[in-house]
């Protein structure tokens, strides 16, 4: 694969992760919202979000080694994942996303994790079927007889 090939597989995989993250985190802040008794979003805090899922995708692409699509799950994983959970908590606090309640910065810091794994399966059901796919393409491949001039 060429050097702009990778680059850009990369891209597609960070905004794909960013789109994964940001609708979690946009759910829950928007059901943190309504439970407040507020039926409006503050567009600044939505855009912070937007922001953080993009930096924290470079940081797991580029320096925890894309940990959310490994093949297997182990403590390596799981605590990059509770690391990132926890910057994403973190982000929530200090950026006043849930007016700096602590205890709902704790539930957001779980619910992160609940995503994360959640984005690991999604991962491993799509490596699953693009496996069953090219198998029976080259299956089907096999079976295929040339054709001859007659």
């Amino acid at each position: 694969m060429k050097k702009h090939e990778k680059f850009f597989a990369a891209e597609i995989g960070i905004e794909f992760k960013a789109a994964l993250y940001f609708y979690s985190m946009l759910f829950f802040y928007i059901g943190y919202e309504l439970i407040s008794g507020s039926p409006q979003a503050n567009i600044y805090v939505i855009l912070e979000m937007i922001a953080s899922t993009y930096i924290m995708g470079y940081i797991q692409v580029f320096l925890l080694g894309n940990f959310d699509e490994a093949e297997n799950l182990t403590w390596k994983e799981i605590s990059k994942a509770v690391g990132c959970s926890l910057i994403y908590a973190v982000f929530s606090y200090f950026l006043n996303w849930f007016d700096r309640i602590p205890l709902l910065s704790v539930i957001f810091f779980a619910f992160m994790i609940i995503c994360f794994g959640c984005t690991y399966w999604l991962y491993s059901f799509r490596r699953s079927v693009s496996t069953k796919e090219l198998n029976q393409e080259l299956e089907n491949f096999k079976q295929k007889k040339p054709k001859t001039d007659e």
